[in-house]
């Protein structure tokens, strides 16, 4: 089974915070593009772009696990 790397980074903005990173195949390295990336227990996702890059705006601070999805690799759930 094949893994994802998750890079996440978060900024703070006023009274809102982005999730935002980069998805990889952790063996290569290689940015995977089109992956589905949602926040468990919520409606709120996006899909990875062609270089592996994902945005989700306006969430609120707190605590949240960040599921990723894509076909041939293990679903990986990242608390951030």
């Amino acid at each position: 089974m094949r893994y994802l790397v998750i890079t996440t980074l978060l900024s703070a903005y006023v009274y809102a915070e982005t999730i935002s990173g980069t998805i990889k195949d952790r063996k290569t390295g290689e940015p995977l593009p089109y992956a589905n990336i949602v926040i468990q227990d919520t409606a709120i996702g996006t899909a990875s772009d062609i270089n592996g890059y994902y945005i989700i705006p306006s969430m609120g601070s707190g605590t949240y696990i960040l599921k990723v999805m894509m076909i041939g690799y293990a679903i990986s759930d990242n608390i951030i």
